[in-house]
């Protein structure tokens, strides 16, 4: 089976040098470099957004504590400020029986 030199040119065609298959291997190689390059960028920047809001919900956890805080020592102040109003309306309305019996205690022993 010997080969006409139509049939052999015609499989030279069909096969790629060994300069062009390289060409070929570093063109897809370089593609791939850059995609890596960029899926590491992605992936850095995604880092960096993950740890902003790692610190974010720490901020929030701390703010939320002092708001706890805050809303005890409203709720102590309201009640002191109750009971020193309850206490003053007590006074106001029996001050009168207070000097009546001190009054009768100064007549009786003084």
């Amino acid at each position: 089976m010997e080969e006409t030199p139509d049939r052999g040119n015609q499989l030279m065609e069909n096969y790629v040098t060994n300069k062009e298959l390289v060409k070929s291997l570093i063109n897809k190689i370089e593609k791939l470099d850059r995609r890596l390059q960029e899926t590491e960028r992605i992936i850095t920047k995604y880092n960096g957004l993950r740890e902003k809001m790692m610190e974010q919900k720490t901020k929030i956890n701390n703010e939320s504590a002092e708001i706890s805080k805050l809303k005890k020592k409203i709720t102590r102040l309201e009640t002191e400020k109750e009971t020193k109003g309850a206490l003053t309306v007590f006074i106001t309305n029996q001050l009168g029986w207070i000097i009546a019996f001190v009054t009768l205690l100064y007549y009786i022993f003084g």
